[in-house]
């Protein structure tokens, strides 16, 4: 007999997974301990049982002898959403300092938001970084300790990180995130910020039978270090700057202790009771009104994104203002971030060699000296880095007789204006006609001189 009530006498296939969620027929499962699974039904009617078998997919799942993570126990009822909220948020306290009270909301919220990934389109990554023993490592515990399927690694490759997604869909928990930093982790960081939004997968050729096999990676992520992220990977997550704290703090924590247990233990209910009205309001279309109020606390672009899980699951309307007051600042920070980095820094200067010029090209060496002026000897940036920084913001390059110059384009420029913060002249980033646009990247002029691509007069 099957678990959703169908009689086959054929023997399915059985296959190892901790648990699944079949959206479209509202039915979910999920092991616990003791080698079993809960399962339940639209209806919220709560089984147990040592496999779950159903026509959905035709295969009889087991349960895993060994997982990552720990389990809860049984689904254990709660008093109110209000109540499960501040539980999860008063262990965050007792174990994790932080120096803004609002960084506890916004903790609680993301531990909840993972309980019902399902239900998110984005979803935010955590960082926290600092010195040693700054409680880094300490966020990461107490995620894998009450967050959903939390499992820390220490090192890992591609291969694992999209087969055990497909498998497990785990909370992936990176700590000592500065290895993420070398050369030969490129393809590992590329995947890890593909997790943030539903939809990437990973195509695989299975054996030499030309068959694509398909590994979606999506999900919430953790990562903690004493060194910054690369951009692309910062620009996904929450930040925590961690400092030594200065009150007491368990010098130990144990996912076994009877807390941390019954704290899995409702937020397991609070999945089998919640999930269903989450995923529909928010699979097919983000809810209006959440996004509304995200937008209008200032949040903007890839933060409405990140934000808009952990104002969904935010229980009362004062718990939602100091997550957003708390994105708010975050936005002021990140964008003093922009003004004060090399980017930053070498638009300012190449609108000042504009300025000073009006030359079409901009020469290379220009920029540097203006880049390079202020700065110590150790951190002068090279000619090099400079172009490479300035194509990279969108402006092309071209080889001349008397060096290498940017070609100056004003409709980035004024777009990167408003991105850096930057005030510039007017008369710098009019937007000139595309024929004129057209003659400019055949010739440019320098130090009022006409000169071509190929370097002559």
């Amino acid at each position: 007999m099957r678990n959703d009530g169908h009689d086959d006498n054929d023997e399915p296939e059985e296959v190892v997974c901790p648990g699944k969620y079949f959206i479209k027929e509202k039915i979910g499962f999920e092991q616990v301990e003791g080698q079993q699974f809960v399962y339940w039904n639209s209806h919220q009617q709560i089984h147990r049982d040592d496999v779950f078998e159903t026509l959905i997919t035709g295969l009889r799942y087991l349960p895993s002898q060994e997982l990552a993570w720990p389990l809860a126990v049984e689904p254990q009822d709660f008093v109110s959403e209000t109540d499960l909220f501040q539980s999860v948020r008063d262990y965050i306290s007792l174990y994790w300092d932080y120096a803004d009270e609002r960084a506890y909301d916004v903790f609680a919220a993301w531990v909840m938001a993972t309980w019902l990934s399902e239900a998110w389109y984005s979803v935010p990554f955590f960082f926290f970084v600092g010195p040693w023993d700054s409680g880094k490592t300490r966020g990461l515990d107490i995620i894998k300790s009450i967050g959903y399927r939390g499992w820390e690694v220490p090192s890992t490759t591609t291969a694992t990180i999209f087969r055990c997604d497909k498998a497990f869909s785990p909370t992936w928990l990176f700590d000592e995130s500065e290895y993420l930093a070398q050369e030969s982790k490129q393809e590992v960081i590329g995947l890890i910020n593909s997790r943030y939004r539903r939809g990437q997968v990973v195509p695989r050729m299975k054996g030499d039978s030309y068959q694509v096999e398909l590994f979606p990676v999506f999900g919430f992520t953790a990562l903690a270090g004493t060194q910054d992220l690369l951009r692309t990977t910062k620009s996904r997550c929450i930040v925590f700057n961690m400092t030594p704290a200065d009150r007491e703090i368990p010098p130990i924590l144990f996912p076994e202790d009877e807390d941390a247990v019954r704290l899995r233990n409702k937020l397991l209910m609070y999945r089998v009771t919640k999930l269903e009205s989450i995923v529909t309001r928010s699979v097919t279309t983000l809810s209006c009104d959440d996004v509304t109020m995200v937008t209008q606390a200032g949040g903007k672009g890839r933060m409405i994104e990140l934000y808009y899980p952990l104002v969904v699951v935010a229980p009362t309307q004062s718990i939602k203002d100091r997550i957003l007051s708390y994105m708010k600042d975050e936005q002021v920070r990140i964008r003093a971030e922009l003004t004060s980095d090399d980017d930053a820094l070498i638009f300012r200067s190449m609108v000042d060699v504009k300025h000073e010029t009006g030359a079409d090209g901009l020469l290379i060496t220009e920029v540097a000296g203006k880049v390079n002026e202020n700065l110590p000897e150790k951190e002068k940036l090279t000619n090099r880095r400079i172009g490479y920084i300035c194509r990279s913001l969108g402006f092309s390059t071209v080889h001349t007789r008397v060096g290498t110059a940017v070609m100056w384009n004003a409709s980035k420029a004024r777009r990167l204006s408003f991105r850096f913060g930057v005030d510039i002249p007017l008369s710098i980033v009019t937007i000139v006609t595309s024929s004129h646009e057209t003659a400019v990247t055949e010739a440019v002029t320098i130090d009022g001189q006409f000169v071509t691509k190929g370097g002559s007069p």
